[in-house]
This record gives C-alpha cells, structure tokens and sequence, in this order.
C-alpha cells in the first residue's frame, strides 16, 4: 500500500524481486505489479493505492526488496517522469540496493517478508527481526518523575593519533555493551569497552534518550535530518564484518538489554528536519517546505 496526496497520471507500480549478495550485490526483479485504487479511497485527488500481496508471485517465507514507482513530483515536464521511491512505511531499508532506473542514489530499498497466505511481516535483509527475548514490565521501570537521563549521541568521536580526530559510527550493539556485560561491542570492541561492565548503569541513570535512532540519508552523522522514519538506522544495524544489516534485531536487542537493567528507552525523533525521504520526490509540495535560498 502506498499513500499519495497528489493525483497520478499513471497508477504507481510495485518493483519488487530478491537481492543476491555480492559486491556489489544486484537486484533480481519479478514483473512490476500496477497498484489501483484501494476500496472507499478518496477520489481523483490522491489517495490510497495498493495490490494484494497474494496476487505478486510471492514465494513462502522470502525477503523481498522493493520499491514503489511513482510520479516525480519534481519533474518539469509533461507528462511528469516516473521515479523508484523507497516505501514511505517502509520498517527496513536497505542502502545496498537501488532501484534499477536509479539516477540519483537516494532512495534505498524497502524490505518486507512474505509469510505466505497473502500475509507480510517485518524483517531485516536476511530475515532476522525484532525479538524481545524477556517479557517487559512496565511497571518495573522508573516513573517520569524519577528519571535520570543520559542523552546519548550515535556517532561518537574517536582520536588515533595526535591531531587526527575520527569519527567512526557506534552500533545499537556498541550500546547496548555498555548496558550488558554479556553483550560484546562491535565496531568499536578495541575501544576497552568490552572491560567496562555495565558502564552506563554505573553511572546511576535510569533512561537512554537515544539521538535519532530512525534511518538517516547521511552517514556517520547524530541521526537527524532523517529519511525513514519508521525503520531503524541502516548503520547503527549494520556492525563492521556483517553480510547484511540488522537493524531491526538489534535495536529490539538494546531496548531489551536497557529494559532487564531498569533502564527506560527513549527516541528521540524529529520531525522539522526530513532529507531525502521518499516524499520529498513523490509529493513534495504536500510534505516539504523548500528553502529559497
């Protein structure tokens, strides 16, 4: 299902196949699927257009990667050229892959898993997803009124050498090493972090304001200026030596590490400071204000 405000001169299209790894991985495509109007939608002015999972040839307990094709809201001629956009609500994204008419390298691929039975469900690239391996407590975490806060970037800054700052991108596994001893760090397990058991709960705080967690356009950055606001960042799921990200199962792993220790978890999201979503492509008058500048 895709949602869109503004009127189509042709009904958006369903691109979706499987990726085979490799470097650089490719895209193997099945037929584009055509959308159509989804039953009680608004009229000729935009709305809700969708294609049944069990009509697109789907195979039992796959990953796909797909994108929607859409009119290019940007586009100055007539009729308006036609453009790949990543699902707006899309869970997972992968940067890997872009569509195979990509121009301009913006619009990763949205991921989904067919369970079969016309049904779909979240997933990383290679099928992994959110699992809580503890059943929460609410009622166990520190109330509002008692909260202790450390606000935690997620791109740190790392010096090797004398007047040479890097910066490197820390994982949702490099935080949640420093919740839970039994968790080793990632791309930063030379770091000594690894020595350090349960860092931050000796500091005394009782909640993690994560900055931005959502999926972000720009690399190695504090996660604003976000492009996906509903999948976790690429980055922060994908741990230096892994095949593929997994963002998804790793966020799920932090918020429960954080959760077991008595610490609450809180996303920072913004929402003034979207770059390179899809909309910015498939609607840009009804969801971006442009600077004149």
């Amino acid at each position: 299902v895709i949602w869109m405000p503004i009127a189509q001169t042709t009904a958006p299209r369903l691109i979706i196949g499987t990726i085979r790894n490799g470097n650089p991985p490719t895209f193997d495509p099945l037929p584009p699927l055509t959308l159509a109007k989804a039953t009680g939608a608004p009229g000729d002015q935009g709305g809700l257009w969708e294609v049944s999972a069990a009509l697109c040839g789907l195979t039992d307990n796959v990953v796909y990667h797909y994108w929607f094709e859409v009119d290019d809201s940007r586009s100055t001629t007539q009729p308006k050229g036609r453009i790949s956009v990543t699902d707006p609500f899309a869970c997972s994204v992968d940067w890997r892959l872009y569509p195979p008419d990509a121009i301009e390298f913006t619009q990763p691929a949205s991921i989904i898993k067919y369970l079969g039975n016309g049904k779909l469900a979240e997933s990383d690239p290679n099928g992994e997803a959110a699992v809580f391996a503890h059943a929460d407590t609410p009622a166990a975490l520190p109330p509002n009124n008692a909260l202790v806060i450390y606000e935690l970037p997620t791109a740190w800054a790392m010096s090797r050498s004398l007047n040479e700052p890097e910066q490197d991108a820390a994982t949702f596994l490099d935080v949640a090493a420093l919740v839970d001893e039994s968790i080793p760090p990632m791309n930063f397990a030379g770091a000594g972090l690894g020595g350090i058991p349960r860092y931050l709960a000796s500091l005394g705080v009782n909640a993690i304001e994560l900055l931005p967690p959502a999926d972000s356009f720009f690399k190695r950055e504090w996660g604003y200026d976000t492009s996906h606001y509903l999948a976790p960042d690429y980055e922060l799921g994908y741990p230096e030596g892994n095949l593929a990200p997994t963002a998804n199962r790793d966020l799920a792993a932090l918020v429960d590490a954080l959760h077991q220790k008595g610490i609450r978890f809180f996303a920072d999201v913004v929402m003034a400071f979207a770059h390179e979503d899809p909309y910015n492509r498939a609607d840009a008058a009804d969801f971006h204000i442009d600077d004149p500048a």
